[in-house]
């Protein structure tokens, strides 16, 4: 069975020492887990290996780069995991080692699926920071992404400059986990000593219930719905939410046609909506705008942008 070894403490702790111990035992190459050794010409206040060191025992991730490339916790994931198994054929037992948590996570348990940034946009947003300073910068992250610039960093260049260059065209699009997983935002439930519900907190009322306890695998019940046969709840659904639900790719176009002209035109407001079963779900993944105390303007602009994003989804 092929083996990984994970050494993990911080900066001048005698990693270098225990390390060279293990792969001596184990003859085995040291993979570096240090974000700041893989940039040459930085021994200073890394504790690198030196040139002794590096030449004693096969080393891989230390000063591969120049002081100006670009590097991520993602990519080092990727390259690790293809190094190791290059190398388990050679060497069963790997040893990796070093302080930088985020890079010895992502080999461990993987990365989630964030998009990559092109070099043009990554260029156009440094060009941006050189000419208008961080303050223009943080202004448009807090106008994109209010949630995400009230936790974030604002005072590091670094952080703001990647979020604003993640957004691209659309703002931040959801990863294929967060589309297969998505997220609700269920009611909180009070129990009795008896074990009933006897009350509940929500922003929205939602609840988890199993397919099955809707629609029983055994049942014989079934309803004929545009040639299709299918469960009651399931014609139920399609009848009340989104009746040409089989003649469309997930947007109804003659129902938006309705809402643009009866619903926002007109302002007939009982018309209902044009949101088919699908853009419900990808409502979830984004909220509508809820600071009232926002100007018009910037809340339809917050809209359409929500729109546009449930179409691509």
């Amino acid at each position: 069975m092929n083996s990984l070894v994970v050494l993990i403490g911080p900066t001048a702790v005698g990693k270098t020492a225990t390390s060279f111990a293990i792969a001596g035992h184990f003859n085995c190459p040291i993979i570096s887990a240090d974000s700041r050794q893989m940039y040459s010409g930085m021994e200073i206040g890394t504790a690198m290996p030196t040139k002794e060191e590096l030449a004693s025992h096969k080393h891989y991730f230390v000063g591969q780069l120049a002081p100006g490339d670009y590097y991520s916790a993602a990519r080092y994931e990727a390259e690790v995991l293809e190094l190791l198994e290059k190398e388990f054929p050679h060497h069963p037992v790997m040893l990796l080692s070093g302080g930088s948590m985020m890079y010895i996570d992502a080999v461990c348990y993987g990365i989630d699926d964030i998009p990559t940034v092109d070099e043009e946009t990554r260029a156009i947003i440094i060009d941006k920071y050189n000419r208008e300073g961080l303050e223009s910068l943080a202004a448009e992250l807090r106008l994109l992404d209010p949630e995400y610039y009230a936790e974030a960093d604002i005072k590091n260049p670094k952080r703001v400059m990647h979020a604003l260059a993640a957004f691209g065209v659309f703002g931040r699009m959801p990863s294929f986990e967060e589309l297969e997983n998505p997220k609700s935002n269920l009611a909180t439930e009070i129990y009795g000593d008896d074990g009933h519900v006897i009350g509940t907190f929500f922003v929205q009322n939602r609840s988890y219930v199993q397919y099955d306890d809707l629609f029983p695998k055994d049942s014989t019940r079934h309803i004929i719905l545009d040639g299709h046969r299918v469960p009651p709840v399931v014609a139920a659904l399609i009848a009340t939410e989104d009746v040409r639900f089989r003649s469309h790719s997930g947007i109804d176009i003659p129902s938006l046609f309705r809402v643009a002209v009866k619903t926002i035109a007109f302002q007939n407001q009982s018309q209902g909506g044009g949101s088919t079963i699908t853009q419900q779900l990808a409502k979830n993944l984004f909220p509508r705008d809820t600071v009232r105390n926002r100007g018009k303007v910037a809340r339809m602009t917050k809209l359409v942008q929500s729109k546009f994003k449930e179409w691509i989804t």
